[in-house]
């Protein structure tokens, strides 16, 4: 069982990827996302990059059709999301699980925004993320603070694995990691 808050994260997170907002997890919200990374990066169409952004994003898709094993062969309902996360980063935490998607949330986030690959998010790379994710951008300054745990106007690789772990396990409304993709409390546009 999962508290309150981490179900009312887990939702949010389903939503935050339900790009085209229809309540189910499928193949074309992976591609669609894919895609607008490499318009907001303007990598060019079927180039290396353009590549390796589309692969982890359905790579993340297949990890999660093989973990939650939804009823509908490619389509993940909020139901199934809900029950999964919550039996797995609920009352008990399944270190592998979150080993697993601290991992696969990590590199999808972190590596397609740090554009210039030096170990960093700046909040300009950070608002690509909102842009993308169509969150509101009253938010992205607060966000961004919250997750820049040592106030040097960047987020390191750790900063944001710690916060990804926050998001997805801490009980505590006042959790800097409950910022990571922006207010949570808040429903993506």
């Amino acid at each position: 069982m999962s508290s309150e808050l981490k179900k009312s994260k887990f939702a949010y997170f389903f939503d935050l990827l339900d790009l085209n907002r229809n309540g189910l997890l499928q193949h074309n919200d992976f591609s669609d996302m894919a895609e607008l990374v490499r318009e907001e990066l303007q990598l060019e169409e079927g180039s290396e990059e353009h590549k390796y952004v589309a692969e982890k994003a359905i790579r993340l898709f297949h990890q999660l059709l093989g973990d939650i094993n939804p009823s509908e062969h490619q389509s993940i309902n909020r139901e199934e999301w809900l029950s999964f996360f919550s039996e797995k980063l609920g009352d008990s935490i399944d270190e592998d699980v979150l080993a697993t998607y601290q991992e696969l949330v990590y590199l999808y986030v972190f590596d397609f925004f740090d554009h210039n690959r030096d170990g960093f998010i700046t909040s300009d790379e950070y608002e690509c993320f909102f842009g993308i994710f169509k969150l509101d951008e009253q938010y992205l300054e607060k966000s961004f603070s919250k997750l820049d745990a040592n106030g040097d106007k960047k987020v390191s690789r750790y900063e944001m694995l710690a916060a990804i772990e926050d998001f997805l396990i801490s009980d505590d409304p006042d959790s800097p990691g409950n910022w990571a993709f922006g207010n949570w409390q808040v429903k993506p546009k």
